[in-house]
């Protein structure tokens, strides 16, 4: 019986469905880390700036946290202004910046909190690491969704008549 309801399916499309009931929440952790990492290289910077002897590191550290800034609020620019706003359309590389793409450049960014030639005090290594694990959360990013094929039920096949003995 189960296989002649399934021979009147048709295939109709693709659609995403996430891998893990779990990865529904991965995203508001993911965003909740990204803004956390902003505000903690962001005071790392300001930390070592203080500090006089790190003053480069201390830039660098201020820098890098406006990119990372900007790429975070992508989401509150989505949610305001739509896919097609004026906001979406001046931010649209920074919008497009994601997944891996996103990921490559937080590991990239955090490599200098670890160097141990620059001197980064301790506050500095939990800014990398906040780096870290943010840019390994965009990497899982474009795994958390598989592609299934969807089908209906095609109403114009006859089902098959069983014969009596």
């Amino acid at each position: 019986s189960s296989a002649a309801s399934t021979s009147n399916l048709v295939e109709v499309g693709e659609t995403r469905v996430l891998r893990r009931p779990i990865y529904k929440y991965v995203k508001y952790l993911r965003t909740l880390i990204g803004i956390i990492a902003v505000f903690v290289v962001f005071s790392a910077g300001i930390s070592e700036l203080i500090s006089i002897t790190h003053i480069p590191l201390g830039i660098y550290l201020i820098v890098i946290a406006c990119p990372v800034f900007l790429l975070e609020i992508g989401f509150l620019l989505k949610t305001f202004c739509g896919t097609d706003g004026i906001c979406c359309r001046a931010f649209s590389l920074v919008l497009s910046f994601d997944k891996i793409k996103r990921g490559l450049l937080y590991m990239v960014f955090s490599i200098l909190c670890f160097l141990d030639l620059l001197g980064p005090d301790v506050y500095t290594r939990v800014a990398g690491g906040f780096l870290v694990v943010t840019g390994v959360f965009y990497l899982i990013k474009d795994r958390e969704y598989k592609t299934v094929k969807t089908y209906l039920n095609d109403v114009n096949v006859q089902p098959a008549r069983q014969q009596t003995t």
